[in-house]
């Protein structure tokens, strides 16, 4: 699962001025103004890992989220796979499980998901992976 701290090349555990030298770094580089070679939808996501990483609540909340998402993904259960894009009407994304459940995400929480995601079942043990299409 590709997280804000690989897009920023940083460990999970380094100090927040770390993660700022390297955001910089990679503004310098990626910047269009600065390169030719610019990628925008990478500088796009470095600014996004930035603006969670950079803010020690968010930091904190993402964490969190993150370690969620690892424990989930390790468990395997999957039972089914839903692709999303960021452009959606409704405020939460609503899927059934085959138990009867449901599994729900809160859009809030997508902004989180790079490639995939994992939600949980509200009767059973399977998850639901989440994959972003760009």
């Amino acid at each position: 699962m590709r997280s804000f701290y690989s897009v920023l090349g940083c460990e999970e555990n380094c100090a927040t001025e770390t993660i700022k030298q390297t955001y910089f770094a990679l503004l310098r580089r990626l910047h269009p103004d600065k390169s030719a070679q610019s990628d925008l939808d990478e500088f796009i996501l470095v600014n996004r890992a930035w603006s969670v990483l950079g803010s020690a609540t968010a930091r904190e909340k993402y964490d969190y989220w993150l370690r969620e998402q690892r424990l989930r993904e390790a468990k395997e259960l999957i039972g089914q796979e839903i692709g999303i894009n960021q452009l959606t009407d409704s405020e939460t994304i609503e899927e059934d499980c085959r138990c009867g459940g449901t599994y729900e995400l809160d859009l809030k929480e997508l902004d989180k998901v790079l490639d995939y995601g994992l939600v949980e079942c509200s009767n059973c043990s399977l998850l639901l992976k989440i994959k972003r299409r760009n």
